[in-house]
């Protein structure tokens, strides 16, 4: 049976459960599995399942782990039987929806995720610094600022004016539309954009949409299906 944690105890988020743990503990006491942690660092040291493998506030929210305490007690059961039995062809539809769930809990996941997601961010305000007339992406920002949507959209935060000053706003807009600094303008303000997202926050708030729901573990596991062992 896998424990939810209790008042502070919640605050200590796992990305390793703890129940996966225990099958590598080297020592155990009465209610206690210890393993070894070997650290990037190179430091070794064991420690008690609950120290090993989290961070404070690792999802955020206080209602996640025990939400995934309740969606682990089943895996945890399966774990022990993959233990204790032999492998058969009939368990690998458990051991696909075991893993993928398993692999959007970890903290490599969201390690790789926010480096990749910066990387991306950095690529896409370098393509913008260095946009030049008569480009592809010069032509496209000018489409974007010409497309209907963009229109709509200017069109409908006019509305909200007062109807004494829509006239002039709309005068402006379709000015700066025009203007041959459009692209220029848009250069700046669409590095500024990009740098302000929070590119760790939006992983991790992704990871828990994910894992909170897990609507998306039947997909992950029949992608997994399609691999043989």
């Amino acid at each position: 049976m896998v424990r939810k944690p209790h008042g502070n105890a919640a605050v200590r988020q796992h990305f390793l459960p703890r129940f996966l743990l225990r099958g590598f503990s080297v020592h155990q006491g009465k209610k206690q599995h210890y393993v070894y942690e070997f650290r990037v660092n190179g430091v070794v040291r064991r420690g008690e399942v609950g120290t090993v493998g989290f961070q404070r506030r690792f999802y955020g929210s206080d209602d996640l782990e025990n939400n995934l305490a309740d969606l682990e007690g089943s895996y945890a059961s399966f774990i022990q039987t993959l233990r204790t039995s032999s492998l058969d062809s009939t368990m690998k539809p458990q051991i696909d929806e075991l893993v993928s769930h398993l692999i959007v809990r970890t903290n490599n996941l969201r390690k790789g995720l926010v480096q990749m997601g910066r990387a991306m961010a950095e690529g896409m305000a370098e393509q913008f610094e260095r946009v030049e007339p008569g480009s592809v992406l010069h032509g496209t920002m000018r489409q974007v600022a010409h497309s209907a949507e963009t229109r709509a959209t200017i069109d409908r935060e006019i509305k909200k004016l007062p109807a004494a000053a829509r006239p002039l706003y709309q005068q402006m807009v379709q000015e700066w539309i025009d203007s041959p600094l459009l692209v220029e303008q848009l250069r700046v303000i669409s590095r500024q954009a990009i740098d302000m997202i929070d590119i760790p926050k939006a992983v991790r708030d992704a990871q828990v949409q994910i894992l909170d729901g897990e609507s998306s573990i039947q997909k992950r596991a029949e992608l997994l299906q399609s691999f043989t062992w």
